[in-house]
C-alpha cells in the first residue's frame, strides 16, 4: 500500500474513508480551517514530517493536523509521527497519532450472500 497525504489524495477520497473508519477523528478535523497548499517542489525538507519522502506536510497548523489524520491506520516510522506531533504542538494543538481504534459496522450475512450453499 502506498502512503497517501493531502498532496496525493485526489478528491480527498482517502480522507473521507479515514473519517468513516475513525469517527473520533472528526474532533481533529474540526480544528482545520482553510487549507492552502504551497507548491510541494518549492518547499524545504523540514516542511514535512517525513523529509526524505516529502510526505505529510507540517508547515501550517492545518497541514500538520491533516497529516496527523492521514497517519491514522498506516504504519510510518516513529520519527515521522514524532515530527507531526511536535508540529501540531508548536501550533498549539495536542494530538495523539495511532491511538484511535478503527471501527467497523457489523453486518450479518445470509445464505444468499454466498455463491456456494
Amino acid at each position: 500500500m502506498s502512503l497517501i497525504d493531502i498532496y496525493s489524495d485526489n478528491n480527498q477520497e482517502v480522507l473521507i474513508k479515514i473519517a468513516e473508519d475513525f469517527p473520533n477523528i472528526i474532533n481533529r478535523l474540526t480544528e482545520v480551517g482553510t487549507v492552502e497548499l504551497q507548491d510541494k517542489s518549492g518547499l524545504t525538507d523540514n516542511a514535512f514530517a517525513w523529509p526524505e519522502e516529502k510526505l505529510y506536510p507540517i508547515y501550517t497548523k492545518e497541514a500538520a493536523l491533516l497529516s496527523s489524520v492521514y497517519m491514522e491506520g498506516v504504519e510510518v516510522p516513529a520519527f515521522v509521527v514524532e515530527n507531526c506531533i511536535g508540529a501540531c504542538a508548536a501550533f498549539g494543538v495536542d494530538v495523539e497519532i495511532g491511538t484511535m481504534e478503527k471501527t467497523a459496522e457489523e453486518e450479518s450475512l445470509a445464505a444468499s450472500d454466498f455463491v456456494l450453499p
